[in-house]
């Protein structure tokens, strides 16, 4: 049987919600974007959450910036939703959930909605009921409530108990100390950048707090704040300072915790000495645009991770002077180039990571240089390879992290990269070599997922799915669109490799010119694939 061409992704869609094309009112993009969606019937939500492959969403995060969440369900465009289409949609289990569209949310939708196990985005609403919150506190994600402008102290005891790692309260602009002290009890992630304000009554209760605390908004510190936000003992984050007084910095050396900083864009030589007496925790100071030779030298003394991501360019000098490092992380993503010199100096680092991820493109002379860095190399910017800088970086003797590689084809590179203790993520791959196939197939510890190799179409893909077909590991390609009937037929010989319904793929003529015979589904496959079909129906 030769399956029809993939047919065009919002027909698709539309066809798997059981909707016809014509019904763009409700449903228009479909999977372009979702966000146009106004309406949806339970049974419609379920195929969806079931189906949806998710897709990037860039969401705006006050204090933060811009971030890029993956694999998203966004639903923005739904006003309201019932009890049952919240349990509907609480079955998506790729990522994120966006209904960012809701001003209000029933208790009994927020019972279902808490039974969803990922980050969950609730932006839109302006106030939260205890009996909601108490619901919404037996969620087990991240949770996002960044349109309340105000929250009960009741609501603050309940959202106390929620066990996610994160939560985002955003929108407040005041907090009262008995609601400060309820949130304090919450352990992990407590997210706060809309307060510009902060009682001293509060600092003291968020000081009692354990997890991440992001406090982005104040734009200054009193003494008694400073003293009281020092006694905390978790991730510190105070992005919203742009200066700091010898005094403040003096009173914050003494936290406990990560400490991050990046609303300096300047760093005076003195400050950089009294922050670096700091022991033993991260010192995040990615607003910097400029750093001094001598402010280089007092952080190399800092006993913890240093991390510098907003520098664009820095002096030959003040490399050296950072590579002193030593036992920790250095983190310089904002560097787009290094010389040569800079290279040799960075090699000499003796802390256990190097992340360049700003990096996009990667000389030999540089990466020859790089390569004989003895610790953890982390280069997750680069996209692409020369053959010459693949071989010199496979000589890196310490873990060598490249997740943002589209093709691998070196095959010395990809048994660096696979058989290291913690194989990196390959989930930017859209190429393969042959080689590199036998390399992947012989990775146990890798995760076995190449979610961006949709198109297996070079001359060699029968070898390279034969390869992969004796992978004795899980082996996914969960977006796989074109294949030819030959590399289809060796790619399935590992009977449990998941890959979309036969029915969907587009089957390409043999791309090393043999003659394309027909694909005829095995009995086996197509009996699983019914299986899987009645099972989806089941749960519709």
């Amino acid at each position: 049987m030769r399956p029809p061409a993939r047919p065009l992704l919002l027909l698709f869609t539309l066809i798997v919600l059981g909707l016809s094309p014509r019904f763009t009112t409700t449903l228009a993009a479909a999977s372009e974007d979702t966000n146009t969606i106004e309406s949806l019937t339970p049974g419609q939500a379920r195929k969806l959450a079931r189906t949806f492959p998710g897709v990037g969403v860039g969401v705006e995060i006050k204090g933060s910036g811009k971030v890029t969440l993956s694999a998203c369900l966004p639903l923005n465009g739904l006003k309201s939703v019932d009890a049952k289409l919240a349990e509907a949609l609480a079955g998506y289990r790729k990522g994120p959930l966006l209904l960012n569209g809701l001003t209000t949310l029933s208790d009994e939708a927020a019972q279902a909605l808490a039974q969803y196990t990922g980050r969950l985005y609730l932006d839109g609403l302006t106030s939260l009921s205890t009996e909601a919150a108490q619901a919404l506190a037996q969620h087990q994600g991240d949770v996002s409530l960044n349109g309340l402008a105000t929250l009960s102290e009741e609501a603050a005891q309940a959202l106390a108990q929620q066990k996610g790692h994160s939560l985002l309260l955003n929108g407040l602009t005041t907090l009262p100390a008995a609601v400060a002290t309820s949130l304090a009890r919450r352990p992990g992630t407590l997210v706060l950048n809309g307060l510009t304000t902060l009682s001293d009554e509060a600092a003291q209760a968020l000081a009692q707090h354990t997890g991440r605390l992001c406090l982005d908004g104040l734009t200054a510190l009193s003494p008694e704040t400073a003293q009281a936000l020092a006694q905390h003992t978790g991730r510190l984050c105070l992005g919203g300072l742009t200066a700091l007084s010898p005094a403040a910095a003096q009173t914050l050396a003494q936290h406990q915790g990560d400490l991050s900083l990046n609303g300096l864009t300047t760093l005076s030589d003195d400050l950089a000495h009294t922050l670096a007496r700091r022991g033993g925790h991260a010192l995040i100071l990615d607003g910097l645009t400029s750093l001094s030779t001598e402010a280089a030298r007092a952080l190399a003394q800092h006993q913890g991770d240093v991390s510098l991501n907003g520098l664009a360019t820095l002096s030959d000098e003040a490399t050296r002077e950072l590579a002193r490092q030593k036992h920790y992380a250095l983190f310089l993503n904002g560097l787009t180039t290094l010389s040569e010199e800079a290279a040799r100096a960075l090699a000499q680092h003796k802390g256990h990571s190097l992340v360049l991820n700003g990096l996009t493109t990667l000389p030999v002379a540089v990466a020859t240089s790089l390569a004989r860095h003895p610790g953890t190399l982390v280069l997750n910017g680069l996209t692409t390879l020369s053959d010459e800088t693949a071989q010199t970086l496979a000589q890196h003797t310490g873990r060598l992290c490249l997740e943002g590689l589209t093709a691998l084809t070196n095959a010395e590179l990809a048994a660096k990269l696979l058989l290291q203790s913690i194989p990196p993520k390959l989930n930017s791959l859209t190429t393969l070599s042959e080689e590199a196939s036998k390399a992947l197939a012989a990775a146990e510890e890798w995760d076995g997922n190449l979610p961006a190799l949709t198109e297996l179409d070079s001359p060699d893909s029968v070898a390279i799915a034969q390869s992969l077909a004796t992978r004795k590991s899980p082996l996914s390609l969960p977006n796989l669109k074109k294949i030819s009937p030959k590399t289809l037929s060796a790619l399935i010989d590992k009977k449990d490799v998941e890959i979309p319904f036969v029915e969907t793929l587009e089957l390409i003529p043999e791309p090393d010119g043999s003659r394309t015979d027909d694909f005829i589904i095995p009995e086996w496959l197509e009996e699983r694939q019914k299986q899987k079909q009645r099972a989806a129906e089941a749960a519709d």
